[in-house]
């Protein structure tokens, strides 16, 4: 049997920068030294699912690897940190988003991602989005994997796919809209394509961008186009 691990020890597996960034996530003081920022954490977060549910994919994979873990996906690797985690009896709570994973339907993931929200200060590139957007996914689905290969000659990858391949996923920022049209053209090919080498239905275009971008003139008309050619869309607002 694993042995327990106290939070603490866990979070001195952490590097400064990551710890003041969980700590400014769970809306907690981050000023002062490391050992600081682990004591402010340790005695503040509740409960302690929500403290691992925020943290990303490297990670978890760095603290599983340390541990001796397997490291999968972040649902795995999280439902294992929490069973050799020891914490006091009302840092646990129920912990329905770890427990069976959803059935990758057009429903259910749409739904999910309808809940979520991006943070600005972890959204600098469209990458960032990808990661942030699997992370979160994989708390309620099995095997989401990032820059998934659909095979043949082309060579081409879907941002995330979920289960092998069942469902898939496009991540785009605003931003990119008013960059470039060519942006725009690229998003409509990827889109097609995706759904008739792949996916079919089973396929969204998600689009992360401030509240105000997600209704600019330039994003509703390449929204409405997708509409148009049976690709459905959904936009998560960056805050």
């Amino acid at each position: 049997m694993q042995q327990k691990i106290s939070i603490y020890e866990i979070l001195e597996m952490l590097y400064v920068k990551e710890l003041k960034d969980i700590a400014e996530a769970l809306d907690l003081d981050s000023s002062g030294n490391k050992q600081e920022v682990i004591e402010e954490i340790a005695k503040n977060v509740s409960p302690i699912n929500k403290f691992f549910d925020i943290l990303k994919s490297d990670e978890l994979k760095a603290i599983c690897s340390n541990l001796g873990l397997p490291a999968r996906t972040k649902q795995d690797m999280v439902r294992s940190l929490l069973e050799i985690t020891d914490v006091e009896p009302d840092m646990k709570d129920s912990q329905p988003s770890i427990n069976e994973p959803l059935e990758p339907t057009f429903e259910n993931v749409y739904e999910k991602l309808k809940e979520c929200t991006l943070s600005r200060k972890k959204i600098k590139t469209e990458k960032d989005a990808e990661n942030e957007i699997g992370d979160y996914l994989s708390v309620y689905f099995k095997d989401v994997m990032s820059q998934y290969n659909l095979g043949g000659y082309l060579g081409l990858k879907v941002d995330i796919d979920i289960n092998d391949g069942i469902f898939g996923i496009e991540v785009k920022l605003t931003d990119s809209f008013f960059k470039s049209t060519s942006e725009i053209f690229r998003l409509f090919g990827q889109a097609v394509y995706y759904t008739k080498k792949r996916y079919g239905k089973n396929f969204i275009v998600a689009i992360a961008g401030s509240p105000h971008d997600l209704d600019e003139p330039v994003f509703r008309e390449a929204i409405a186009f997708l509409n148009s050619i049976d690709i459905q869309y959904i936009g998560i607002p960056i805050k």
